[in-house]
């Protein structure tokens, strides 16, 4: 329920002003059990504001047991956890307030940078494994441990939402079939109904690392009744899960509760003899990246005036139906969105694995387009992380020299705080000819990508006039160039830093694109030709990056 990339939303109309003590500042997200909005507390540090769905706070029994598990919560304290704050379990929608982690889920890493290193999983699971225990030891059970329920920060990892889905569990919602729960992550004996046990989130926890070390579910996907019938029934496919913790993952997922490790014994598994001091110290390369922009977004929302520095005012909390008093200064100013928006563009640049992906399609097929502009209005903001592809850094003599490798934590220019530099140097120049499978922009000179990952720059079905688009609407580093003459380097840079998006409609030959390349360089691609054999797009290239590299 924390931000994935691009979406710390504007506030909408129907949304609520204030909840509790807590102005809110923008939307995070939301799911089954409500939504989720930013505010700040009395010293300026950022909130995450729940407030729970209409339907269960119009149950008494939800509502009973919330109030017990918000007075249990409020006892959890230890490594690993996003405290609870403050609560409301008897306002008219009733809310919960949080720490606010300022950084993707583990279920927006995994999708948007790949399986994490074994390495990583091992510090993960260990980290879970301390936060579950503090939280059973005040005989909570979290009953919803999932990748979107961890969250990756500077300082660690955090797990959030402990103990709501108890509250649930006996609402009319549940029992008309609504699943408190992702399916793929819930055990076997809570599939039956049996009372929640500490083991039960062991098996989640089981359930989780497969998916961080592999990037797919342990039971599969699908219709949710096909899952919980594969988790009570059947064995996981463990294919593809690292032999380092392959024999800990299959415990955790013993059918029997009495057959899986405690959280102790993980600990002892997994606990590394010194414990990372930072992300960096454990994370691959892209997902550090990404904690970076989330933490440079934040801190331009709030100097943006989104947020005042002391947002939490005394006062009860505001009906959800009450609107009429919503001041001028929340209101959706242009300015205002226009602040949202920017921010959005930068945390999206950093939410793909793959850089800058070209996809030319014919003009006439249908699609959707972002607008072209970001009023975001410094290129630092802009951070794309590097490709998890090894295509990058596998360069012929001459080429660029590689990336830092995973957890080695050095930004890219210009995610430091520090002004990207010029890009006032041509290091390679001349004419590529790109296919479906994709080619990388970085290396000297262009290396065709192989697989899955497509590389810097593909194509498929070109045309006289086409539509380029990134590879997906998380990256936003495109421009159709609309100066006169070739731009230099630092020009296209700019004018891809200020007009970027995702998507180019009616390319024709002749035109101009400026790209931004996964590290950090810019490629002025001049279209020459969309061959009729289908044997690729031709352009001629030209790549700038900073003197004396």
């Amino acid at each position: 329920m924390h931000a994935p990339p691009g979406m710390f939303d504007p506030m909408r109309d129907q949304d609520p002003v204030q909840i509790g003590r807590y102005r809110l500042r923008a939307r995070l997200g939301g799911g089954g059990m409500g939504e989720v909005f930013l505010s700040f507390d009395e010293i300026g540090q950022p909130v995450a504001v729940k407030v729970l769905r209409r339907e269960f706070a119009d149950d008494r029994t939800f509502r009973s047991r919330f109030g017990h598990e918000v007075r249990a919560a409020r006892q959890v304290s230890g490594p690993g956890i996003a405290p609870l704050l403050d609560a409301d379990p008897d306002a008219e929608a009733p809310w919960l307030a949080t720490e606010y982690v300022a950084g993707p889920t583990l279920a927006d890493a995994v999708e948007l940078y790949g399986p994490l290193p074994v390495s990583a999983v091992i510090v993960l699971m260990s980290g879970i494994a301390a936060s579950l225990q503090a939280i059973h030891e005040t005989g909570i059970v979290h009953r919803d441990l999932k990748p979107a329920n961890v969250v990756l920060g500077a300082d660690g990892l955090r797990v959030i939402d402990f103990g709501i889905a108890r509250a649930a569990d006996a609402t009319p919602l549940t029992l008309t079939g609504m699943m408190i729960g992702s399916p793929q992550y819930v055990a076997p004996e809570q599939v039956l109904g049996e009372p929640p046990a500490p083991a039960g989130d062991v098996f989640s926890l089981g359930a989780l690392a497969h998916y961080a070390a592999t990037g797919r579910p342990a039971f599969g996907e699908g219709p949710k009744f096909g899952v919980v019938y594969r988790i009570v029934n059947e064995r996981p496919d463990l294919a593809g899960c690292p032999r380092q913790i392959r024999s800990l993952v299959e415990s955790c997922l013993a059918k029997n509760p009495a057959d899986r490790p405690t959280t102790a014994e993980i600990l002892e598994t997994c606990t590394p003899d010194e414990p990372p001091g930072s992300a960096a110290d454990w994370l691959p390369e892209p997902v550090v990246f990404a904690i970076g922009s989330y933490r440079a977004a934040l801190a331009e929302l709030t100097a943006g005036g989104i947020g005042d520095p002391v947002d939490a005012v005394e006062g009860p909390s505001t009906h959800i139906g009450q609107r009429a008093d919503r001041p001028d200064y929340n209101r959706h100013s242009p300015r205002r969105q226009r602040i949202l928006i920017g921010i959005a563009a930068a945390l999206a640049v950093v939410g793909t694995a793959a850089g800058v992906a070209l996809l030319v399609s014919p003009s006439g097929s249908p699609s959707t387009t972002l607008a072209s502009g970001s009023s975001s209005s410094s290129a630092d903001q802009r951070c794309p992380a590097p490709p998890r592809s090894s295509q990058a850094t596998q360069q012929s003599d001459g080429g660029l020299p590689p990336g830092p490798g995973p957890g080695e934590g050095v930004p890219p220019p210009g995610c430091d705080g520090h002004p990207p530099p010029p890009v006032d140097a041509v290091v390679w120049s001349g004419n590529i000819k790109f296919t479906d499978l994709g080619m990388w922009l970085d290396p000297r000179p262009p290396a065709p990508a192989t697989g899955e990952i497509h590389g810097d720059i593909r194509e498929a079905s070109p045309a006289p006039a086409a539509e380029v688009t990134s590879n997906s609407p998380h990256v936003q580093n495109l421009a159709l160039w609309t100066g006169t003459g070739t731009p230099t380097g630092t020009q296209c840079r700019d004018f891809a830093f200020t007009h970027g998006t995702w998507q180019l409609q009616h390319v024709s030959v002749g035109e101009i694109i400026c790209a931004l390349t996964a590290y950090r360089q810019v490629a002025v691609l001049r279209i020459t030709g969309f061959p009729t054999d289908d044997s690729g797009v031709t352009a001629a290239a030209t790549v700038w990056g900073a003197g004396g590299q």
